[in-house]
């Protein structure tokens, strides 16, 4: 045949090679029928028979053709070790086919070879072979570009053979690597090879036709090949037809959200004209809310990549609307995520906050623009959690935004625009989430604390509880303890109260987890002395609650918090010694209680009434670990055993009387001390449930008060009518008349010795104290002292001269304090 006389020339010797010989397509061959002089009618299977001969026959003599035309130019197509084998100079050859085609007269052989290559790639292993790389005169590893690649670059035929490939890409769409379980390599998957040969083409004969053929294809392909060719669109078309190509992936983006990301990616990579441009952005903000989570970072970069000065507040705007990120419905949410731990949700919003400060980072215009949108917003339902991230991304950025994002910070939560919850949502059950985030966290938490606007300091302490509850590691909560002591030594008075108050919160719901941490706090000790009455209550709760947390452990004589509190007492000598020596070393109460300078005993006495409040308190439990089954409790001068059931009570107890015995004996001769050591004992009765011992201690002293400030009454008048420094009495404010039994002998205190003046100092406190001890005794009644309810004042006469009273402004003082 003529087809092997032309291949005879360029044949190579045979070698082995991993390639089956190439199929050829051979016409059937029938033998010739006998001729007969009868003649009988063709059957239709005769006639099938002689069409299907024909077609053979064409096919055949097609493919011969354009095997003829490829030896011509010099590629040898059926070369028996491989694929086809190219010229040395594949230029001259696509130079070649290029002069014979272009030619009007040989319009023929352009539809002869493209006939006989059409038939000859129908075989899947011929189609496989054209497209794979291809050696040079036969010689050495196939490392070339293929024989479709270079026929691609001969013009005349380009447009042909371009639609052949993608006509044939269907008959492969149910070969998908990623699921079939055969290897992905590009040279076993044919789908993706036609793919590749059109990628970086030098030019297209008629780039519109192939775009919208192109177009028609990609719309029916499957996932994984349709994301592949979306992908490599710039690199298949170039910037031509960008108006089409825009159009029909936006159509498909709404059939399906999973290209998302292969279609962002194109059209990052097309140059588009500013129509264009702002259509793909309005395109990629309506799936904001259709894509999958996963998706999300890839949209956030390229939105703001896109922005430019005329739609940037616009992406602002749309983002803040409609992503939903970083929420928490429920407290039952938080612990599931804890309990679970990193989840893949946590790992989505990870990558959101990367993508979201990443793409601040670098480019200021967002950061002003976020800010300044933020501003505009007044309405209190239109803020949400994402705002509290874009300001802690924009605060992270560096110094010069960080004072804006503070004062914006602060003017919302002033304003009630960012309340408690959304915090809550940003940190809560979010530890892994915001554990890079933690420095600014915190220091945004420091600036609050200080500002003068009560409202902004609550929300600090808020955020200090909340970041201290969240990230349970000792790193962390040393930062916080840190930052909160240096609240304490700022001397302002507003931003010490809010630090303490802080630390009271802390210690309240997280006392045994701050022993270990307590050496980090001790620095509070050392501004004792110039703290208010208020805030030295504080500074004792903290510390007399750390002091009985730590009592429980089974460790309690070796805590480290004893060792070092007791350290810095020594060298302060500060009324933090009671704290010491009661709690830890149960030893006498010395020091400030008993000291002569009426600072330091008012320290003292509130230090020790808030170590009973702790104590005595019947909510709070001191009940040792299980390895320490004796515990000893001085009292009374000598030491006491208990078991392990009745220490709780009966140890609290006693050492509770015995620092109330010895605060009251050093105060009962100093009138301002003892003042403050019944209003202290009125507070500790309305603020904490006592144990019955301690109540009936104090009722017992309480008794007192009848014969201490109390005169009988016999028919509404006193029984003697005796004069008081010249100065005769009378019975005033009588509200109970003639049938009052008693009367309140005020006269006799004023105008008798100094102790007596100091009575009349101590009695409003007194009668405080016991009005508070009568109402928990009768569930809230005062009928146990009604008779003292309206009762007559014993006072000078109102004929006397009481300017002529000695300790007039005293009893001018004790009737403010009554009334």
């Amino acid at each position: 045949m003529v087809l092997h006389h032309q291949l005879s020339s360029r044949k190579r010797p045979a070698i082995n090679h991993p390639f089956a010989p190439p199929k050829i397509p051979k016409p059937k061959t029938t033998p010739t029928p006998t001729p007969t002089t009868t003649t009988t009618p063709t059957t239709t299977n005769e006639v099938d028979q002689s069409q299907r001969l024909q077609n053979d026959v064409a096919e055949a003599t097609a493919i011969d053709k354009m095997v003829s035309l490829l030896a011509d130019a010099g590629c040898t197509l059926f070369h028996p070790s491989g694929p086809p084998c190219l010229p040395s100079n594949p230029h001259n050859f696509r130079r070649h086919l290029h002069r014979l085609f272009s030619s009007s007269s040989n319009a023929s052989l352009r539809s002869a070879f493209l006939s006989g290559f059409s038939f000859y790639v129908q075989s899947s292993q011929n189609l496989h072979r054209v497209l794979l790389p291809s050696n040079r005169d036969g010689l050495g590893p196939a490392t070339y570009e293929s024989l479709v690649r270079h026929l691609l670059l001969v013009p005349p035929i380009q447009l042909d053979l371009q639609n052949m490939l993608l006509e044939k890409l269907p008959e492969y769409f149910d070969i998908n690597p990623e699921y079939s379980g055969r290897s992905s390599s590009l040279d076993e998957d044919v789908a993706r090879l036609i793919v590749n040969h059109f990628r970086w083409l030098d030019f297209l004969v008629d780039s519109y036709a192939f775009t919208n053929k192109l177009m028609q294809v990609l719309s029916i392909c499957p996932l994984h090949l349709k994301k592949e060719i979306i992908g490599s669109l710039p690199e298949i078309i170039g910037d031509q037809n960008n108006k089409t190509l825009v159009d029909s992936l936006e159509k498909m983006l709404q059939e399906d959200s999973a290209i998302i990301v292969s279609v962002l990616d194109s059209l990052s990579n097309l140059n588009l004209d500013d129509q264009l441009q702002e259509q793909v952005v309005t395109i990629s903000l309506s799936c904001i809310r259709t894509i999958d989570a996963e998706h999300m970072p890839y949209l956030l970069r390229f939105l703001f990549l896109s922005a430019t000065p005329t739609n940037v507040r616009r992406i602002i705007s749309q983002i803040r609307e409609q992503l939903k990120f970083v929420g928490v419905s429920s407290s039952s949410t938080v612990q599931h995520r804890k309990l679970k731990g990193k989840s893949t949700l946590g790992n989505t919003n990870a990558s959101i906050l990367d993508a979201l400060r990443s793409s601040l980072r670098f480019k200021n215009m967002l950061c002003q623009e976020i800010l300044k949108e933020l501003k505009c917003i007044e309405r209190i339902r239109d803020h949400k959690v994402i705002d509290i991230w874009l300001l802690m991304l924009i605060y992270m950025n560096g110094e010069s935004l960080q004072k804006s994002v503070e004062k914006i910070f602060k003017k919302k939560i002033i304003e009630g625009c960012i309340h408690e919850a959304m915090v809550d949502q940003c940190i809560g059950g979010n530890m892994e989430l915001v554990q890079d985030y933690f420095p600014s966290f915190l220091s945004l938490s420091e600036y609050l604390l200080a500002c003068k606007e009560e409202k902004a300091r609550d929300f600090g302490i808020h955020m200090y509880s909340i970041l201290f509850e969240e990230f349970v590691d000792t790193y962390s909560r040393q930062e916080i303890l840190g930052a909160l002591v240096t609240h304490v030594g700022s001397g302002i008075s507003f931003e010490v109260t809010s630090a303490l108050d802080t630390m009271v919160l802390l210690v309240s719901k997280y006392a045994h987890e701050l022993v270990p941490l307590s050496s980090h706090i001790n620095g509070v000790l050392d501004y004792l002395e110039g703290f208010s009455v208020e805030n030295l209550h504080k500074v004792y709760e903290v510390f007399s609650n750390l002091a009985i947390s730590a009592r429980s452990s089974a460790n309690f004589f070796g805590s480290s918090i004893a060792n070092e509190l007791l350290m810095i007492v020594r060298k302060q000598n500060t009324v933090s010694s009671l704290i010491l020596n009661c709690l830890f070393y149960a030893t006498p109460p010395t020091g400030q209680v008993t000291s002569p300078d009426l600072k330091y005993k008012k320290m003292g006495l509130i230090g020790t009434l808030k170590i009973v409040s702790c104590l005595v308190d019947a909510n709070i439990s001191t009940c040792p670990g299980p390895s320490q089954p004796m515990e000893w409790v001085f009292g009374s001068n000598m030491w006491h055993s208990y078991s392990v059931e009745s220490m709780p009570q009966q140890a609290n107890s006693a050492e509770a009387l015995e620092l109330l015995k010895t605060s009251l004996d050093s105060c009962k001769q100093f009138p301002i001390p003892l003042i403050l050591f019944y209003d202290e004992l009125v507070t500790m009765l309305d603020c904490r449930t006592v144990q019955p011992a301690i109540v009936d201690w104090i009722g017992k002293h309480v008794g007192e008060f009848e014969s201490m400030f109390l005169s009988d009454l016999e028919g509404g008048q006193l029984s003697v009518k005796d004069l008081h420094c010249g100065l005769e009495g009378e019975l005033m404010m009588n509200l109970d008349g003639d049938i009052s039994p008693i009367c309140l002998n005020i006269l006799p205190l004023v105008s008798s010795s100094l102790q007596s003046s100091s009575n009349l100092q101590i009695l409003p406190a007194n009668f405080v104290l016991l009005s508070t001890i009568e109402r928990l005794a009768n569930q809230g009644s005062l009928g146990g002292i009604d008779a003292l309810l309206g009762c007559p004042l014993h006072l000078p006469s109102s004929k006397s001269g009481w300017d002529l009273v000695e300790g007039l402004g005293d009893f001018v003082l004790f009737l403010d304090c009554l009334l």
